[in-house]
C-alpha cells in the first residue's frame, strides 16, 4: 500500500466517524451538539494560538486562557441564535478582547501585532464558529417571500445539513477533478496543489448539489408555488449556494495562508489524516458563519 492510499484511507475513516459523531447530535434535541462545539471551538483556539505563538513569546502563556474565551463565545452564540438577542455575546467578546490586551501588557517582550492575534483567534474560532454550531439552534420559522407562493421553512439542523452538504460537494469535487484535469494553478504561493480547473469543478458542483439540498431538505417549498415562481426559485438557490461555496474555497485558502506564513503543515495532530480541527472544518468556519449570517438577514426582512 502507498503512503498516498494509506493517507486517504486514514482520512475517508476519520472522516467516517466525525459523521458517526455529529449526524447523531445533530438530530437529536438538547446541549450535546453545542457541547461539541465548545470543545472543538476551544481546540482550534488553541490550535490558532500555538501557530502565532510560534512568533510571539507573549502568546505561549495565552495559548492556555484564550481558548476558554472562546468556549464562552460558543455558547453565548447559541443562546443568541435561540433568543435573538446578541447583546451578551458581543459584550463577553470585548470582554474577552480588553482582558487579552491587559494580559499581553505586563507580559515581557509582547508586541502590538500580539492584540490582533488574539482578536483574529476569538473573531474565527470563537464568534464565526459560534455561528456555525448556533445554525442547529436557530428557531423554526416560516418566511413568505414578497407575498408569492413561494415558503422558506427555516429549520435549524437542515440548515446546518444544507451548508455541510455545499462544503462536502465543494471540496470533493475541487479534490477529484483538481487532481485529474487541473494544469492552471490557482494561488501557487499559498496552495500549489490547488487549480483553477479543480476551482471551477467546485463551484459547479458545490452550487448545484446544494441548490438540490435546499429544495430536499424542504427550506425553500414549492408546493404552492406558480411556474415563474419555480423558476425564480432555483435561481435563487443556486444563486444562494454559488456564493456559499465561493466562500468555501476562500476559507479553505485563508487557513492555507495562515500555514503557508507560519510555516506549519497542519495545525495540529488531533485528526489522523486531516491534522487539526482548523484543517478540517476551515472551509465550512467561513461559510456557515456567512450562512448563518444570511438567515438572520431574510428573517428580520
Amino acid at each position: 500500500m502507498t503512503p498516498k492510499i494509506k493517507n486517504f484511507l486514514i482520512r475517508a475513516v476519520t472522516g467516517v466517524i466525525l459523521l458517526a459523531i455529529i449526524i447523531p447530535l445533530l438530530i437529536i434535541e438538547g446541549p450535546w451538539f453545542m457541547i461539541l462545539g465548545i470543545i472543538g471551538s476551544i481546540i482550534a483556539t488553541f490550535e490558532m494560538i500555538n501557530m502565532f505563538a510560534l512568533k510571539a513569546e507573549s502568546l505561549k502563556v495565552l495559548k492556555y486562557i484564550i481558548p476558554f474565551f472562546s468556549g464562552v463565545i460558543v455558547y453565548l452564540a447559541v443562546i443568541a441564535a435561540k433568543n435573538n438577542n446578541y447583546f451578551w455575546l458581543f459584550l463577553s467578546l470585548i470582554i474577552a478582547v480588553i482582558i487579552s490586551m491587559i494580559i499581553i501588557i505586563f507580559i515581557k517582550n509582547s508586541k502590538s501585532y500580539d492584540f490582533s492575534n488574539i482578536v483574529m483567534s476569538l473573531l474565527y474560532c470563537g464568534v464565526f464558529f459560534g455561528f456555525v454550531i448556533a445554525l442547529k439552534y436557530i428557531p423554526d420559522s416560516i418566511i413568505n417571500i414578497n407575498n408569492s407562493n413561494v415558503i422558506i421553512n427555516i429549520k435549524g439542523p437542515w440548515s446546518f445539513a444544507y451548508i455541510y452538504t455545499i462544503v462536502l460537494f465543494t471540496d470533493m469535487s475541487a479534490y477529484m477533478f483538481g487532481t485529474k484535469f487541473g494544469k492552471h494553478k490557482l494561488c501557487p504561493t499559498i496552495s500549489p496543489k490547488k487549480s483553477i480547473e479543480g476551482a471551477i469543478s467546485g463551484l459547479v458542483f458545490g452550487s448545484l448539489f446544494g441548490a438540490v439540498a435546499l429544495f430536499l431538505f424542504g427550506i425553500i417549498n414549492l408546493k404552492t408555488a406558480m411556474n415563474n415562481e419555480i423558476l425564480v426559485s432555483i435561481i435563487i438557490a443556486i444563486s444562494l449556494s454559488l456564493v456559499l461555496s465561493f466562500v468555501v474555497q476562500i476559507g479553505d485558502l485563508v487557513a492555507s495562508k495562515f500555514k503557508r506564513t507560519y510555516e506549519i503543515k497542519d495545525f495540529s495532530n488531533i485528526l489522523p489524516g486531516h491534522g487539526g480541527i482548523i484543517d478540517r472544518f476551515d472551509s465550512l468556519i467561513l461559510s456557515g458563519a456567512l450562512f448563518y449570517i444570511i438567515i438572520q438577514v431574510i428573517m428580520i426582512l
